[in-house]
């Protein structure tokens, strides 16, 4: 079985419902931001994805301050532009907007995904909001507008970022703290072999979060268990990550069950499968990929 894990934002072929409905209304959303901007404690995420006349622009920011610019490039922001984002969502009265504006109605033969020109989505304080710009249709300038706004108030700052030569650079930077742990994403679907007694399970970390959930394919997901990434964790997979090399590892290793890991750093990746029905191994790979999943489940500390 085959899980991909990665999707391409630019033509958001949306496996997840177009509409991620708010989780409160527009008004709780308005005052989270006021409260949040009088706190002056801006912890939020935000994503934007757009498609203008030059080119693809895309931004992610965790924590209000960690911010990825266009998939490889980490910029770290003050607080001041951190405010300045939410005031720039509050002004335009973000909380408003649309799920969706644009696209048209398809019949029941039709199975191309809806194409996304523009994207912003918003968690703060646990209320969620999305708004996205379909190609086709009602067009709104206010969202387009808005997220062209928001990107061009993190590119100035981009020239000062941080980029990385190689997934191993990648995580070696992160381990001398250059880097911040919410550049790094990791996921893993391991699966039990036939006959044992035990579930399957995904395991993420992204953003600074991780999560982990049951998985019996063709029967069950369980519910994401999700929270904060603590120091002592991001601490312990980095090391583990570079101490087994998994630059360095096969695309493919011989082992019991079925695993599959994917590990990228700021547009560096490298995707390791793990079958019973794969060539033998050399010895040293099997070891180093058993170590690292070791090191995986041993991560949770006090």
């Amino acid at each position: 079985m085959q899980i991909r894990f990665l999707l391409t934002i630019l033509v958001l072929a949306t496996s997840l419902p177009i509409s991620v409905a708010a989780a409160s209304d527009a008004s709780a959303l308005s005052a989270s931001i006021e409260a949040e901007l009088e706190a002056a404690a801006t912890s939020f995420r935000l994503d934007v994805d757009c498609t203008d006349a030059d080119a693809p622009r895309s931004l992610k920011v965790f924590k209000g301050t960690v911010a990825i610019w266009n998939r490889d490039r980490q910029v770290l922001l003050s607080q001041a532009d951190s405010a300045e984002l939410l005031r720039m969502l509050l002004d335009a009265d973000f909380a408003s907007f649309d799920a969706r504006y644009g696209g048209r109605q398809k019949s029941d033969k039709e199975e191309a995904p809806l194409r996304v020109s523009c994207r912003i989505h918003l968690r703060l304080r646990d209320i969620e909001r999305s708004s996205v710009q379909l190609l086709d249709g009602e067009q709104s300038d206010a969202l387009v507008g808005l997220a062209g706004e928001l990107l061009d108030h993190v590119e100035k700052h981009a020239d000062d970022g941080i980029t990385v030569s190689s997934l191993q650079d990648g995580l070696v930077k992160l381990a001398n703290e250059v880097l911040a742990p919410e550049v790094l994403s990791l996921r893993l679907l391991w699966l039990p072999a036939d006959g044992e007694d035990r579930s399957g399970y995904i395991f993420r970390v992204e953003g600074g979060d991780v999560s982990r959930q049951s998985y019996v394919p063709g029967e069950s997901i369980g519910m994401e268990e999700k929270k904060r990434l603590k120091s002592c964790e991001a601490g312990k997979l980095i090391r583990v990550l570079n101490e087994t090399r998994i630059w360095d590892m096969p695309t493919n290793v011989r082992q019991a069950g079925s695993t599959e890991l994917d590990v990228s750093v700021l547009g560096h990746r490298k995707s390791v499968i793990g079958r019973s029905s794969f060539r033998a191994t050399d010895d040293e790979a099997r070891t180093a990929f058993a170590a690292l999943l070791e090191g995986l489940d041993a991560l949770p500390c006090q």
